[in-house]
């Protein structure tokens, strides 16, 4: 009696790291693994979506990667798939939940493109940090090297620009886009200079106006307030206290003066130095214009109180 020779069985479950490697090298037509990870033929899925697929064209072979990764694990499935293929060409594009991911080359070429546009679109947003403009810039360079590999590819005979062109470009964009901000910056700073001018008059008339930190920058100037001078900045003191430092500074104007063993204290604070600038008492630095007009303000408000 003959016997038939034993049927040869097929090996189609693998190890998790192991099935990605299988399907790369086209080991086997199918197969699967307990981690939900399988294939059959050209296409590797995770669960049901194809996250990788084999591309031929004129003996040339890539791979096309899905670039969704839809939860964390099919992003570590797709790991799996990126360690597997190293060394081979591959290309990215994305399809919804499902997808066979098997795109034309048409499509892949579009894909690219569209990625590079939307980086640089990033690029350009305003109010960015440089270093996050710069990272849009070199993914949009990275997708647009990818373009012109699939137009390589497939002969597609489309126009790419190439890195250098691209990288002008996206340089010249940038500086007009500084430029722009510095514009923009300019202005703003004009009118809120122009604004803190006009508020600051307001204020020495006596009105209840709010400055802001405008009038940081600008110099010193003082107020009346019942009983007490008030400063720009915010710094208040007794109006008595105010009169005596006045006529301290003014009486050590000519050889000028800093604090050393002499002091001369004004309500909570006290002079620094006196010099041919002005004044210094702490963040305060008063010209010698303001101490004039301080002195002939508390001058009149003394005359008023004993008229």
């Amino acid at each position: 009696m003959k016997t038939s020779a034993p049927v040869k069985r097929v090996k189609t479950v693998f190890t998790s790291s192991e099935i990605a490697h299988v399907w790369a090298n086209r080991s086997a037509p199918l197969g699967r693994s307990p981690s939900r990870m399988s294939f059959e033929g050209d296409a590797f899925q995770s669960y049901n979506t194809v996250i990788a697929r084999h591309m031929e064209h004129k003996g040339k072979r890539a791979v096309v990667l899905n670039d969704n990764p839809y939860s964390s694990s099919t992003a570590r499935h797709a790991s799996y798939v990126r360690s597997a293929v190293r060394g081979t060409q591959t290309f990215h594009y994305t399809g919804g939940f499902g997808t066979n991911l098997d795109p034309s080359p048409k499509q892949l070429f579009e894909y690219a493109v569209s990625k590079a546009a939307a980086f640089e679109a990033l690029a350009k947003a305003p109010r960015i940090r440089q270093n996050t403009r710069d990272g849009h810039n070199a993914s949009s360079l990275h997708w647009l090297a990818e373009a012109a590999k699939v137009n390589e590819f497939f002969v597609l005979h489309r126009k790419v620009d190439s890195a250098a062109e691209t990288a002008e470009r996206l340089a010249e964009a940038t500086r007009k886009i500084n430029a722009r901000q510095v514009k923009e910056r300019s202005a703003r700073e004009k009118a809120a200079v122009e604004k803190a001018a006009a508020d600051l008059i307001l204020w020495l008339n006596g009105e209840p106006v709010y400055l802001g930190s405008a009038h940081y920058n600008l110099p010193v100037q003082f107020r009346i307030e019942t009983d007490e001078l008030v400063s720009t900045l915010g710094a208040r003191v007794p109006l008595a206290d105010a009169e005596r430092a006045n006529r301290f500074a003014l009486a050590r104007r000519a050889k000028g003066w800093h604090e050393n063993g002499e002091q001369c204290e004004v309500g909570m604070y006290r002079l620094n130095a006196i010099n041919p600038q002005g004044v210094v008492a702490g963040c305060h630095r008063i010209a010698w214009a303001e101490v004039e007009r301080v002195r002939d303000m508390i001058a009149a408000h003394n005359l008023t109180l004993t008229a």
